[in-house]
């Protein structure tokens, strides 16, 4: 079997640790309400930073691409924590499924040569 590639996340300490401040403000600010969009942000954040790497010369040779928006997100949250509130936690576990699903089929590879 012959790979196309390999994948390289490259999201760094100082990555992780902007990204956790700039949520802690805004959860601040928002009264925790910001924080229902956090786990979307921090997938999006990890697909960004992951690229395809030719397995021969170790160079980068694509990009993946989330392209989830403020508006995408709130409209999932939305209708996942009122089924979560109305199943009284059962749908819990299926949410965490299908946020991985929701973001990933929001994302695309981009070539980075063309």
């Amino acid at each position: 079997m012959q790979y196309v590639g390999k994948l390289k996340v490259e999201v760094g300490i100082w990555n992780i640790l902007w990204h956790l401040i700039l949520w802690t403000i805004l959860g601040i600010i928002t009264l925790g309400f910001a924080l229902l969009l956090f786990p979307y942000s921090i997938y999006k954040l990890v697909i960004n930073k992951t690229y395809i790497i030719n397995p021969e010369s170790g160079e980068k040779i694509a990009q993946f691409r989330c392209n989830l928006n403020i508006l995408h997100q709130v409209w999932h949250v939305l209708i996942w924590y009122l089924l979560i509130i109305l199943t009284l936690g059962l749908a819990l576990p299926f949410y965490i499924y299908y946020l991985v699903k929701f973001v990933l089929n929001r994302t695309e590879l981009k070539p980075l040569k063309d």
